[in-house]
Formats: structure tokens, sequence, C-alpha cells
């Protein structure tokens, strides 16, 4: 992983201002607006295990870090 994603998400864990999963109430993004946010999770939640548990390609290594990039932004 870079090392500005890995400050850019450092910074981003630790802003208190930013809202949790279950502050449902205070979302602005809804409905269809959500999409791509699901998709991107999505996308990460597929093949984390693997990369975590070190089973993974370097082509999957870097989809990966790129589906991170994408939940990010």
């Amino acid at each position: 992983m870079s090392s500005s994603l890995q400050e850019a998400l450092t910074r981003h864990m630790a802003d208190d201002s930013l809202i949790k999963g279950w502050e449902v109430a205070k979302r602005t993004c809804n409905g269809r607006e959500r999409g791509p946010l699901r998709k991107a999770a999505r996308e990460v939640n597929a093949i984390r295990s693997s990369v975590l548990e070190g089973k993974a390609s370097d082509a999957t290594n870097q989809k990966y870090v790129t589906a991170i990039e994408n939940l990010h932004r």
C-alpha cells in the first residue's frame, strides 16, 4: 500500500467528525446515491480474507489496494 494512501486512511479513521456506520440518521448518502459505496465495499470484502491470509497473488493484492482506494474516495 502506498504511504500516501496509508496516511490518508490513518487520518480518515482518526477523524471523529465523520459519520460512523451505526449513525444512520446522520447519513447524507442514501438510496441510489449509496450504490457506488456499497459496490466498492463489496469488492474489498470479496478478496480481503485471501489478502490478509497471505494467499493472494500479486494481481489480487493490487486489486485489493485499488478497491480500498476506490472505497476511500
